[in-house]
């Protein structure tokens, strides 16, 4: 077990459970280390309710996408190293159940979203850094817009610089 998440809801109830994997491959290559890393989360159940008199399914709906799935690369060889990550969300349903008489959109597309990174150790005190977050500026499937776990400030190139005293 790597994640426990503990919170207060309100209103009567949430009940959730969940199955994640995760693996990780490490060689030497060239001089320096690769990463290989995957891992999956699937929720088995997620049911609530606000008023403890109707109960809400939220498997796959908006926020809660049914499959879950990070996959990173990453190469470190002395001073330098990078990486690339890709996030993949399966295409949520509008809702539980959800049929065409109750609405024209019955499934969100799936989304891909991809960060690189690399940084640079100067010497020990000091360390250059720099990241791309949403590679290739993917925007959520529409109409779903910031709802959810999606990307919406588009692409980002952020860089740091950290000195040690």
């Amino acid at each position: 077990m790597t994640f426990v998440k503990t919170g207060y809801v309100n209103g009567a109830y949430i009940d959730f459970t969940g199955a994640s994997v995760e693996m990780l491959y490490r060689r030497d290559l060239l001089g320096g280390k690769m990463d290989f890393a995957v891992s999956g989360f699937r929720p088995m159940s997620l049911n609530s309710s606000v008023t403890n008199v109707s109960n809400t399914n939220g498997i796959g709906v908006q926020g809660q996408s049914d499959l879950q799935y990070q996959f990173s690369v990453g190469y470190n060889r002395g001073a330098w190293g990078t990486s690339l990550q890709g996030n993949y969300l399966s295409g949520p349903k509008l809702a539980n159940p959800q049929t065409t008489e109750l609405g024209d959109i019955l499934l969100y597309g799936d989304y891909w979203n991809f960060n690189a990174g690399g940084f640079y150790n100067l010497n020990e005190k000091l360390t250059f850094r720099a990241a791309i977050s949403n590679l290739f500026d993917r925007e959520p499937p529409f109409p779903l817009g910031g709802i959810g776990v999606y990307d919406i400030l588009g692409r980002r190139i952020n860089f740091s610089v950290q000195y040690t005293f």
